[in-house]
């Protein structure tokens, strides 16, 4: 309810201090609303990184999109959150699409959520992951059920860079990029399952893993049958190596289990046709990067994968039935 918070209010969420501020979107220099608005400031200059909320009702008006622009002018990490999404269920998209517009913004910096019903509440901490990669160790040690999501954060993140840089000739599948990537992947999923490991140890279990070795094979065999032009299958192979490299790396740091190369080679297979089918809407001729990696990321996170780990999980344990 509008008008409700008077005064920062903080509470002690473990993990964070959270401050929750009075509307800042006040006209004029003096009353009520302009001194809320400098307890809401003071709060946001000294805070980590800002939730900058606003109603999804109400709007982006003059006086929010200049609150969005001070606020921005800190040089603060932030995260958009558009509230009480559910009041306008049916225009979603044109909503947080005006926002996105008017505030000239990413869509991925917004997250529309209902707090009356929690609806993507647990999104927002993930995004603040994904804006500010340093908290992610301590979330994941903090907040085991929540340690899926953000390897699966890490691992799309990988795996589009994986696509990218296979987008050169085959050889670059065995080459020091994409491995430098993947042991990259592996160190990160070891802080988030709170395991320790050296940087040098993430390369040694990379290469134990043999990815790229599978990868080559996977290769030789499908480009055998013709369709898909040679960038396109070698990007797909890169991009599910790497989400498999993530996952082994998450089956031996939760359950200490190494998967079975019959495991693995099926894993890898079953996710590059998925993504041979799911990229060939790019066509033929071989995309620029930013393309084809927005694509590979948009491909991951709107898979089963980015909300239920027991999706690889059932592939694993039937090949090994």
């Amino acid at each position: 309810m509008p008008g409700t918070t008077r005064v920062n209010q903080t509470t002690d969420a473990g993990l964070f201090a959270l401050v929750d501020t009075p509307g800042a979107d006040a006209v004029g220099d003096t009353g009520a609303g302009a001194a809320e608005k400098e307890h809401a400031l003071t709060a946001a200059q000294k805070a980590d990184f800002l939730i900058i909320l606003f109603d999804a009702i109400q709007g982006i008006k003059q006086t929010e999109q200049a609150l969005f622009d001070e606020l921005v002018g800190l040089g603060k990490p932030y995260l958009v959150v558009l509230n009480k999404i559910d009041l306008v269920r049916r225009e979603t998209e044109k909503v947080v699409e005006r926002v996105v517009t008017n505030l000239r913004i990413q869509r991925e910096q917004v997250i529309a959520i209902s707090a009356r019903n929690g609806e993507h509440v647990d999104q927002v901490l993930l995004a603040i992951a994904k804006a500010d990669p340093e908290i992610v160790a301590a979330l994941g040690k903090a907040l085991p059920a929540y340690r899926w999501r953000l390897a699966w954060t890490a691992i799309t993140g990988a795996a589009s860079t994986s696509a990218v840089i296979a987008l050169t000739p085959l050889p670059i599948l065995d080459m020091i990029p994409l491995l430098a990537v993947q042991s990259s992947l592996v160190l990160g999923i070891a802080r988030i399952y709170d395991y320790k490991i050296t940087p040098q140890r993430a390369r040694e279990l990379a290469v134990t893993f043999g990815l790229g070795f599978l990868g080559r094979t996977l290769f030789q065999e499908l480009s055998k049958l013709g369709g898909p032009p040679g960038w396109l299958l070698s990007s797909a192979i890169a991009a599910s190596t790497t989400v498999v490299m993530g996952y082994a790396a998450i089956v031996w740091f939760e359950r200490g289990e190494k998967l079975t190369g019959a495991s693995l080679a099926q894993l890898t297979k079953t996710l590059t046709d998925y993504l041979l089918t799911a990229l060939r809407d790019l066509g033929k001729k071989k995309p620029d990067k930013k393309t084809l990696e927005e694509h590979v990321k948009d491909v991951l996170e709107h898979s089963p994968l980015a909300q239920d780990q027991h999706a690889l999980d059932q592939d694993t344990h039937s090949q090994e039935a």
